[in-house]
């Protein structure tokens, strides 16, 4: 005994699972899935998923209980793919689940074997029925496998059996049907024969086909010599064109390159224009300002002249009073002699008042230098503050023109600005609108598509249409379907051979669709009797029959065909139950042939069923032929006729069937006609609509375009505003130095 212990989730019924699943177990819920893929592997994040699971169970096969196997070792391997296939191997052997549940039998081992005792296992065993529970015992007791097989016998016998009741019952519906197959394989024999005739001509016709077909071939051979060499031509155009326009693209591309190139220059030479623009400004003022401090210079230097003259004159003035002070210094030397002895009296206090003369001397040299360095000073300050003025009314009115240069370069920033948004607003308006006209024309192209296949599939059904209305055409020309005989003298009064032919009875008569089965039934093979002229034209006919050994035919001369006048009780007919009409009376044909038609059919009646037809053969003691619009027929003297109907013989319906498929075709052409007409618009909507989108992406390019261009200028002139900003903050910083200054200078002044 094997056990397998160990904490939960740690794989124990994993491995229990995989051996019962590689034993055979096909129930995804015995080993705890929902379906049977969820045994691959599903990936997780470090791993890619699998493509197939696979379980190899190996067994030592020596010792005393061995497994009936010719191998000491035996390998089971169970493969599970993803596809859904599944694949069983004995020791590398592909084999089948049949074959290990055999050889696994009376072991004990297996799907429901005891040998694996899984979690509530025995708990199940013990509440198990007793028939449920004999299973075990019988796989301990090794019987298992030979009840298994006495099963098996026992369902291949009943099979077999239910097989030859089957087989029986076939043997007895083939012998009921080995008389009609006979008569059928006679008809078969001789339709291959027809067939084979008709195969011969099919061969003729196709042979026919083949020829106008290679004509036809021939010339398109040579359209098609002629367009390949047009497009040829076409193609070295084209190439030629792809070739001039790479090139002017490269030029356009280098265009481009130089004209951007171009721009960053002009921008650049553009700010240095303004740059120097601004220095000259700054100049100028600065010329300005020195030429007024050169007037102010030449007005003071007038001044300066003018007190020299002034000074001049006070010099005569004084040299004058010199000399009257000579004068009297003479005078006063006499004085001066009486006065010395005064004087040298008077120096002792001379001196003392000298030193007080030179110390107050010393300070009015002081108190007069002070003097004029203050009126320097003030002189300096008056004229500092002059031109302190001067420079702020200049600084004044280069801080407005630079203001207003900055209000309009804002300005034209903000249209510059309301410009990019409206560009903006039509570029996004004009993708709308391009993106609507692409969805108009992908839908009429689609429009177009579905037309052109309902218009191919019209054309392909019109010509099919056409093909069989002129295959039946061919036919009836050809006289299809009818005897040799017929055909012979058919073919001979086309030829000119023979005369008086009016044709055969199916060419002269004409029947409503509903009643061509009754009519055709009524008529059986004299549907191909001939209709002549006269008694010599049918006797001519017969003697080229005869002469050319060409088979029998039955002729009506208009001359001597008379219709049978006894007296039809119609009256007592209409009475009947299902009564439609007489034969003769429901075809329509040309007045000359009316006695031939009530010859033949004058005195059968058509009715809509068997039934009602039976009863009124009845009535009428079986003395009259009835026919159904189904085909059955009640002949005079009481025997019946019926079977299946084949619907269409071809010889009756073959003309209105030409009718029909030609009216058919060219309804179909209409059609066709209509549907080329509707592509052919919807093409020409589809041309203005892409005609709209090539103006719609013109527009959109130039758009593009002078929004690039408008883009360049708003650069530029953000890049403006924002050098007159920085323009604008200098001249105030400099106002406000100048206004500093002034405000020191008056203070200094004061």
């Amino acid at each position: 005994m094997t056990v397998i212990v160990g904490p939960n989730g740690s794989g124990k019924s994993n491995i229990s699972d995989a051996v019962k699943w590689v034993l055979g177990e096909l129930s995804a819920k015995n080993i705890r899935g929902v379906k049977l893929e969820d045994v691959i592997f599903g990936g997780t994040d470090r791993r890619s998923p699998m493509g197939f699971a696979e379980v190899s169970l190996t067994i030592d096969n020596t010792g005393e209980f061995r497994i009936r196997s010719d191998y000491n070792e035996i390998t089971v391997t169970r493969r599970y793919y993803r596809t859904g296939e599944s694949e069983y191997l004995v020791n590398g052997k592909p084999g089948r689940l049949k074959d290990i549940v055999d050889l696994f039998m009376n072991t004990g081992v297996g799907k429901t074997g005891y040998s694996v005792i899984g979690q509530g296992k025995i708990s199940e065993i013990i509440a198990q029925r007793p028939e449920d529970r004999r299973y075990i015992f019988e796989e301990a007791a090794g019987i298992s496998k030979y009840r298994y097989k006495k099963q098996e016998a026992e369902r291949k016998l009943a099979e077999t059996e239910a097989n030859l009741v089957r087989l029986n019952d076939i043997v007895s519906v083939l012998e009921g049907r080995v008389g009609p197959l006979e008569r059928d394989a006679a008809k078969a024999r001789t339709y291959l024969e027809l067939y084979g005739r008709k195969k011969e001509l099919d061969v003729s016709l196709a042979l026919y086909d083949i020829d106008n077909i290679a004509s036809q071939t021939e010339e398109f051979e040579r359209s098609y010599v002629m367009a390949r060499h047009s497009l040829e031509m076409a193609d070295d155009s084209l190439s030629a064109l792809d070739k001039q326009s790479a090139s002017l693209y490269s030029k356009i591309e280098e265009n481009k390159q130089k004209t951007d190139e171009t721009r960053a220059l002009l921008s650049v030479k553009t700010e240095e224009r303004h740059e120097a623009h601004t220095r000259r400004l700054l100049a100028e003022k600065e010329i300005e300002h020195g030429e007024s401090e050169l007037a102010r210079y030449a007005a003071e230097n007038e001044k300066l002249k003018e007190r020299l003259l002034s000074a001049d004159r006070r010099a005569q003035e004084q040299k004058v009073l010199l000399d009257e002070a000579e004068k009297k210094l003479a005078l006063l030397r006499d004085d001066y002699a009486n006065a010395e002895e005064e004087l040298e009296a008077a120096r002792t206090a001379a001196a003392d008042l000298d030193k007080e003369i030179a110390q107050a001397e010393e300070e009015k040299s002081a108190c007069e230098k002070k003097l004029i360095d203050d009126r320097i000073r003030l002189s300096a300050l008056e004229s500092s503050r002059s031109s302190l003025s001067e420079r702020m009314q200049g600084v004044s009115g280069e801080l407005a023109a630079a203001e207003e240069a900055l209000a309009e370069a804002e300005k034209k920033l903000s249209d510059s600005t309301a410009l990019l948004g409206s560009y903006r607003g039509e570029a996004a308006a004009t993708q709308a609108e391009k993106k609507t006209l692409l969805e108009q024309c992908e839908a009429l192209e689609r429009e177009i598509a579905l037309l052109t296949e309902e218009k191919n599939k019209t054309q392909v059904l019109m010509t099919a249409k056409a093909e069989q209305a002129s295959t039946l055409r061919r036919m009836e020309e050809h006289f299809d379907g009818y005897q040799k005989s017929v055909r012979f003298v058919l073919d001979a009064a086309a030829r000119g051979r023979l005369s008086g032919i009016c044709g055969p009875v199916s060419k002269l008569i004409r029947v409503e669709a509903r009643y061509s089965v009754a009519i055709e039934t009524a008529l059986g093979s004299s549907i191909q009797n001939i209709v002549t002229e006269d008694e010599e034209a049918a006797k001519a006919a017969i003697a080229a029959l005869k002469r050319e050994n060409a088979g029998r035919a039955t002729f009506y001369p208009l001359s001597s065909v008379r219709a049978d006048r006894a007296k039809v009780d119609r009256e007592k007919a209409e009475k009947c139950r299902g009564y439609v009409g007489i034969a003769s009376e429901l075809i329509d044909c040309e007045p000359r042939y009316r006695e031939v038609i009530r010859s033949m059919l004058g005195r059968t009646f058509v009715f809509d069923n068997l039934d009602n037809a039976a009863d009124m053969a009845r009535r009428f003691g079986y003395t009259v032929r009835i026919v159904t619009l189904d085909g059955q027929q009640i002949n005079a003297g009481g025997s019946y006729t019926g079977g299946s109907a084949k619907r269409d013989s071809g010889i009756l319906s073959r003309s209105r069937e030409i009718a029909s498929l030609t009216g058919e075709a060219e309804t179909l052409k209409k059609t066709a006609e209509k549907a080329e007409d509707a592509i052919r618009k919807k093409e020409e909507e589809l041309g203005l609509q892409r005609e709209k989108l090539d103006e719609l992406n013109d527009g959109y390019m130039l758009l593009a375009a002078m929004y690039k261009a408008e883009e360049t200028s708003h650069a530029m002139l953000a890049e403006q505003c924002t050098a007159r900003k920085e323009a604008v903050e200098t001249l105030r910083r400099s106002a406000e130095h100048i206004r500093h200054q002034d405000t020191a200078g008056a203070e200094q002044k004061e």
